[in-house]
C-alpha cells in the first residue's frame, strides 16, 4: 500500500486478502484476484521499494516469480519474533498449485488513496499515498 517508485515504475503495491479469510490463493488464484483488481503480482523489488517506503504487512504473499514473502518494518512476535531485522521475510518458492497465501498486487494505474486496517482493527491512512 505505499508507492512503488524509483526505477520501478511509478505504481502502488498493495496486500490482497480474499473476504473468505487469509492465505486461501494459490499462485494462479493470486495471480487472477490481482487482474481482477487491474493489477499483476508484485516483483521483488516492487515489495522491497514499498517496504522502504512504509509498508509493514504479516501475512505472506505470493509474488510473481512465485515466492511467499513479507515486509515486517516493526518486528514483533506474531510475525516472525522481536529479535528479526526488519526487512522482507521470505518462505521462498512454494509449490504454486497446492500451497496457499495471500497476494501482493501491483499497480501503476490505481489513482487515490488505500486504507489499511491497522493492528489495533483501525483504519488509517497509508504512508506515501497521497489523497484523493
Amino acid at each position: 500500500m505505499a508507492p512503488a517508485g524509483a526505477g520501478f515504475g511509478l505504481g502502488i503495491v498493495f496486500p490482497y486478502q480474499p473476504p473468505r479469510g487469509q492465505y486461501r490463493l494459490n499462485f494462479h488464484e493470486a495471480e487472477q484476484v490481482c487482474q481482477d483488481q487491474g493489477a499483476i503480482l508484485a516483483n521483488f523489488n516492487q515489495l522491497f521499494q514499498a517496504w522502504s517506503e512504509g509498508l509493514d504487512w504479516c501475512n505472506a504473499g505470493w509474488l510473481a516469480d512465485g515466492t511467499v514473502q513479507y515486509p515486517i518494518r516493526l518486528p514483533r512476535k506474531p510475525c516472525g519474533g522481536v529479535h528479526l531485522a526488519p526487512g522482507i521475510r521470505s518462505y521462498g518458492p512454494r509449490p504454486r498449485h497446492l500451497r496457499r497465501f495471500d497476494a501482493f498486487c501491483f499497480s501503476s494505474a490505481l489513482k487515490g488513496g488505500f486504507w489499511a486496517r491497522g493492528g489495533g482493527g483501525m483504519l488509517g491512512k497509508v504512508p506515501g499515498v497521497p489523497p484523493s
